[in-house]
Parts: C-alpha cells; sequence; structure tokens
C-alpha cells in the first residue's frame, strides 16, 4: 500500500485513445502510466472495472484490506471515498467487503494502456 500524493488529470478529446496515450506516455513520469478511460459501452463478458465507494473513516483501512488481499489491483482513498480498479471476477469480493459496512459499489467498466491492463490482471490474483 502506497500513501504517496498522486496527481490525476482529466482529458476531454475527440482523438482516438491511440494517440492520446502516445501524448500522454511521452510526458508521464512512471515507466508504467495509468491511462485509462470509461466505456461508454459494456461489451459482453467484460475484465476490467474501477469501482467507487463512499466508506467515510473506513476508505484506508478498506483500501489497505483490498489491496493486501490482492481483491483490487490498486484504491484511492481521499475525503471518505474509496475508487479501485480490479478484474470482473473480484468484483463481487469487493462488493461483499462494502456490504460489511452496508454501503454499495458504483462500478463503470474501464479500458486503457496495454501495460496497465496486464498489471491489472497480475495484481488481482485474491479471487482465483
Amino acid at each position: 500500500v502506497n500513501f504517496d500524493p498522486e496527481w490525476r488529470v482529466v482529458v476531454s478529446t475527440t482523438s482516438p485513445f491511440e494517440t492520446v496515450q502516445e501524448v500522454i506516455s511521452k510526458v508521464h513520469s512512471y515507466d508504467l502510466p495509468m491511462i485509462i478511460y470509461d466505456l461508454a459501452e459494456l461489451p459482453e463478458g467484460h475484465a476490467y472495472w474501477k469501482g467507487v465507494l463512499a466508506l467515510g473513516d473506513d476508505a484506508i483501512p478498506s483500501a489497505e484490506a483490498l489491496v493486501e488481499q490482492r481483491i483490487v489491483a490498486c484504491a484511492q482513498a481521499a475525503d471518505g471515498t474509496l475508487a479501485v480498479k480490479t478484474m470482473a471476477p473480484c468484483k463481487a469480493l469487493v462488493e461483499e467487503h462494502a456490504s460489511k459496512t452496508g454501503r454499495s459499489v458504483s462500478w463503470t467498466a474501464i479500458n486503457g494502456n496495454e501495460g496497465y491492463l496486464t498489471w491489472m490482471k497480475g495484481e488481482c490474483t485474491g479471487c482465483k
């Protein structure tokens, strides 16, 4: 679990994802940047998901637990809200965790750069 501050940038464009990815990758400070986007249409059997949970004081302990159990690839807690990135088979375990505190998860299908998606798949091993 990493508690370093992060920078988030939201880009709105009509350019193809490949173009945006190329431009962002050239200036990104990480060797493997997380460049993701929400999907407008849900392909059947989609694998990659972003979940948002309003957890209040439980956000940081939940982030730690979900990452350490490898149910999510990453988790960002801020102002009582928890954002997670995970794989389809792990969604039920995230929902189960949220339900223990009487909360629910708002899910969005995502896609992104191949390197990040491959990393996500390797991190989410707690639901197999």
